[in-house]
């Protein structure tokens, strides 16, 4: 007989928030952060507060010229997350996320607190 394997993780309630999705099995790198730890190590509501300038002009061609186009679909996907922890539910008090993830989010929060 073949032990089952469980997902421990917590998942995510209000007090437990993740930027990365599981579909894959494979075994990844990942940081538990506080909220506060977060929210000091990306400062994302300069992304929320940039987001709909990207979509014109000198900054749409920045953009696009900063980011992969893979990257920009991560950051879309990501932005919904962050706006609602901006603007509407706070950040949570745990967040669950990749190196590769806060590294590209602390890029995009450079290139909107420059534009």
């Amino acid at each position: 007989m073949q032990a089952q394997h469980t997902d421990q993780r917590p998942q995510d309630a209000p007090e437990f928030g993740t930027l990365d999705k599981d579909g894959d099995k494979a075994v990844t790198l990942a940081m538990l952060l506080s909220g506060e730890t977060f929210s000091q190590s990306v400062a994302f509501p300069v992304i929320v507060e940039g987001w709909e300038k990207k979509r014109s002009g000198r900054v749409k061609r920045a953009y696009l010229k900063e980011f992969t186009e893979s990257e920009r679909k991560k950051l879309s996907g990501w932005h919904t997350k962050l706006y609602r922890w901006h603007l509407v539910s706070g950040v949570p008090r745990q967040i669950f996320i990749r190196p590769s993830t806060l590294q590209l989010l602390q890029r995009a929060c450079a290139f909107f607190g420059a534009i």
